[in-house]
């Protein structure tokens, strides 16, 4: 399970493994929780760090505010991606 976390003062679960490399975010998409990721999970934290969170209305994660334009959706990864 992803750990609690704010973006935009909005809770949002996010899991993260943080390595040497590139940033690799993972955005869960048709309603699929965070816990999907987990099969690949591994495999991409040897290549960098690894960020996967629930979008706003999934799992942990706030109801969204906003639109859930692709623009929030990015702006979200970011914020997630730099905590």
């Amino acid at each position: 399970a992803g750990q609690p976390g704010q973006v935009d003062g909005r809770r949002v679960e996010v899991q993260c493994a943080r390595r040497p490399g590139p940033v690799i975010v993972l955005i869960n998409g048709a309603g699929g929780p965070l816990a999907g990721w987990m099969r690949v999970w591994a495999p991409l934290t040897e290549l960098g760090t690894v960020v996967a969170w629930n979008r706003p209305g999934l799992g942990a994660s706030d109801p969204p505010h906003v639109a859930q334009t692709s623009e929030a959706v990015a702006g979200n990864s970011t914020s997630c991606s730099q905590r």
